[in-house]
């Protein structure tokens, strides 16, 4: 994904997978939406496609197409567009990322990511990793243990049993800063600092 407007990029990988009916395809393993094209244009090249959530697409199956974001309707809309226009005439410059978590592979970035972290947003949650379990230390609450998993297919470190959230691939050493970035587009991630570190 390419925010033109900021820049911004992230990299979906394994996101589309087939929908519960085994006849098309679905954003993300909980299926928050799916994709609906038009079938009109599939006789040619499509040039348009939907994401919309499964109650909205069957909605339209017997009402009618609406786009999404008009008249409450939920989803987005992608629009074809050249790669070159968007910096992506270069496949190999399209996963940076990718390149990066693989060169580092499993034992280099669990690696980067032992011992003590904090809650960028919040002092008063700390994270305690060893190995590929995590303990979460939180002021008032109960520690709260978590488990990671390391995905072949994808060479990312992934947050729990659900895989809802992975690690940015490390750019740098040492890892001063871990991101945990949403896989599906359903959560806003979080982002941890070394503990002892200062924000400045």
């Amino acid at each position: 994904r390419i925010r033109q407007n900021t820049g911004e990029t992230l990299d979906f990988w394994s996101i589309l997978r087939p929908d519960a009916a085994g006849t098309g395809l679905q954003w993300g393993v909980h299926g928050r939406f799916v994709l609906k094209i038009d079938s009109s244009s599939l006789s040619s090249e499509v040039s348009s496609l939907s994401w919309l959530t499964p109650e909205e697409a069957h909605t339209q199956a017997i009402a009618g197409p609406r786009e999404p974001g008009e008249n409450g309707v939920k989803g987005w809309k992608w629009q074809r567009v050249d790669p070159a226009l968007v910096g992506l005439d270069d496949p190999s410059a399209a996963q940076p990322e990718r390149a990066a978590a693989d060169a580092h592979g499993k034992q280099a970035v669990v690696a980067e990511l032992q011992g003590m972290w904090k809650n960028y947003l919040d002092d008063n949650e700390s994270y305690l990793v060893r190995g590929m379990d995590v303990m979460r230390v939180k002021a008032g609450v109960e520690a709260k243990p978590f488990r990671l998993h390391w995905d072949d297919a994808t060479g990312r470190l992934w947050w729990g049993s659900t895989g809802r959230y992975s690690l940015q691939p490390p750019t740098d050493t040492p890892l001063t800063t871990a991101v945990w970035e949403s896989c599906d587009g359903s959560g806003r991630g979080f982002c941890w600092e070394r503990h002892g570190l200062h924000k400045v």
